[in-house]
């Protein structure tokens, strides 16, 4: 009882600390009340808190795979996700028709381990991932598949994961820049050597005070009224072959006009991607995915609601924690909007799929409450939460952009000496088309042809900010290059590379920006990672027989972490030795 009371306590002040805008540092925290300063004193001494050498904040696709590469290399690692829904953007958001990376020497490390525990799952049930996009060479697979296989591959490694719980302070270590310990909404406070932001919004970035991008803008001269990627929430639906009564629309969703989405796609129209609308099974096969339920069959029964007429427009406001209910309640409605259409307009028999196991307390605990009863039955099973494109980015040692990453037929990307990680998709820049004035960028449209870009290791650093990696959506990258890193299998990639960072700067007792870029790539080689746009690893070198050998391997129980024996340098940024 007195730890609860404490802990209650505890929260209470660093609400306090935030509502009052008193920038929080650790043993250094100013203008605070002598009462509070004493109990937060007390508290610490108390031991609020566990050792860890990485802590990784975002349990998705970069989290996950960032927790993962640092447990093989033996750290002490502990995963905080915000939600219960293990996977982010891919499974807890429902967007799992990957996005890039398909085949060949791009399908690499830790992505090509999970999807080739995809593609054998499967298999086994006699269904193919080839079923979204139009084409039989892309990856697709149900949320809770792959939901399941991410949990088991951090279950395999004794991985904690820390559920329902977001940074809400970050203290610095005395006299420095160095992150060195953060409270999360849960009233644990954890310290760890390193931290990665692998989180949906870059709430940690946010948090800790680290300069950042926010749409067009560099903190802390942010625009809150300045766009973003359009927003989306998405839904899975299937065809029932008895749907159940209470998955049956009684009343149509406030709000519900039939015009809104006939132009979108009806029972019969175009069979042609730039022309609206579609057919249905044309629009089936956009975001379609095996159905696990019906095994040994090419019947197209389940599909995701991804597509531009369930977007909705967010501005930089909309990534404070304040601000992000009443958006993720008026995207649900227009999401359910469209669930209804299809019901009443286009087949009876299809509506939310229960398959996902979306109804979790996560889920049940962030209802709208202004839903009927009827429509919060359906939102027990939409995903857990929303697509978000466009995070809270830092403000790297280098920012990525287009000019870096545009290829087309006779134009490569950019190289660096220091890449740590692919992708190949193009620059999506999904609404909202303001540039960063800062990175005279041009906008070429997207890329063409599939060529592989490189992400370097410097887009990954503070400028300043010690103790903190970014990885997926939060990497240093501009707003047009985020459309093309934003994706599942570049996020797992950029997750595996920060995994390394962390692990070395643990292992060799440094901070991330002092790690020598050359370190991590003879890491991912060991990994058979391929990081530079030439291959050095080719698909044969990693066939899936092999690679679930090559990834498990054997630890030590790692022991609780002292910091007695760190050392700190004095200067606030060193450069990498790298020019690029």
């Amino acid at each position: 009882a007195t730890t609860e009371i404490y802990t209650s306590l505890f929260v209470g002040s660093f609400r306090w600390v935030q509502e009052t805008g008193i920038n929080a540092e650790y043993m250094g925290i100013q203008e605070m009340e002598k009462t509070r300063l004493i109990m937060l004193c007390s508290l610490i001494a108390f031991g609020f808190g566990y050792d860890f050498d990485i802590i990784v904040v975002g349990g998705g696709e970069a989290g996950v795979s960032a927790a993962l590469q640092a447990r093989w290399m033996g750290m002490n690692v502990a995963l905080v996700e915000e939600s219960d829904y293990i996977g982010g953007m891919m499974t807890a958001s429902g967007v799992s028709s990957m996005d890039g990376n398909y085949e060949g020497f791009h399908r690499t490390g830790i992505y090509k381990n999970f999807t080739d525990k995809i593609i054998e799952y499967y298999k086994k049930i006699g269904r193919s991932v080839g079923v979204c996009y139009w084409s039989n060479k892309t990856i697709c697979f149900e949320p809770k598949v792959g939901e399941n296989i991410l949990r088991r591959m951090l279950q395999d490694e004794d991985i904690p994961i820390l559920e329902n719980a977001v940074p809400v302070a970050t203290f610095l270590l005395k006299n420095t820049k160095r992150v060195h310990k953060v409270l999360f909404s849960n009233g644990k406070l954890l310290d760890a050597k390193v931290f990665i932001d692998a989180s949906e919004y870059g709430d940690l970035i946010e948090t800790s005070n680290v300069k950042h991008r926010a749409g067009n803008r560099i903190s802390p001269d942010l625009n809150n009224s300045g766009c973003l990627q359009l927003f989306t929430y998405n839904a899975i639906v299937k065809h029932y072959q008895k749907i159940p009564s209470w998955l049956v629309f009684n009343s149509p969703p406030p709000g519900y006009n039939v015009n809104d989405w006939k132009g979108t796609v009806q029972r019969t129209g175009s069979e042609e991607i730039n022309k609206y609308p579609w057919s249905w099974n044309f629009f089936k096969q956009y975001r379609g995915m095996p159905d696990s339920s019906r095994p040994n069959t090419d019947e197209l029964t389940k599909t995701g609601i991804n597509i531009a007429a369930n977007d909705i427009p967010i501005n930089v406001s909309s990534l404070e924690k304040d601000n992000r209910f009443d958006l993720i309640c008026s995207a649900k409605l227009k999401t359910l909007q469209f669930v209804y259409y299809i019901q009443k307009e286009i087949n009876s028999s299809w509506s939310l799929s229960i398959d996902e196991e979306y109804n979790t307390t996560y889920n049940l605990g962030n209802g709208c409450p202004n839903f009927t009863p009827e429509l919060k039955v359906f939102e027990m099973f939409m995903p857990v939460i929303p697509y978000i494109r466009e995070s809270r980015r830092l403000y790297g040692l280098f920012t990525l952009s287009a000019n870096d990453t545009y290829r087309n037929d006779s134009r490569n990307a950019r190289q660096f000496e220091d890449s740590v990680a692919i992708g190949d998709y193009e620059e999506d820049l999904h609404g909202c088309p303001d540039l960063e004035p800062d990175l005279n960028e041009i906008n070429y449209g997207p890329s063409k042809g599939r060529k592989p870009f490189e992400i370097p290791m410097r887009s990954f650093i503070p400028q300043t900010a010690d103790g903190l990696i970014a990885a997926g959506k939060t990497l240093s990258v501009s707003r047009l290059t985020n459309g093309a890193t934003r994706n599942q299998p570049v996020s797992m990639l950029t997750g595996q590379a920060a995994g390394v960072i962390a692990a070395l700067a643990v292992k060799n007792n440094e901070h991330p920006r002092d790690v020598n870029p050359k370190e991590v790539q003879n890491v991912l080689d060991k990994f058979k990672v391929n990081y530079k746009a030439s291959p050095k690893f080719r698909y044969e070198d990693f066939l899936p027989q092999q690679s679930s050998l090559f990834f498990k391997q054997p630890q030590p129980q790692p022991q609780p972490v002292s910091y007695t024996h760190l050392t700190l340098p004095t200067s606030d940024l060193v450069q990498i030795s790298v020019v690029a």
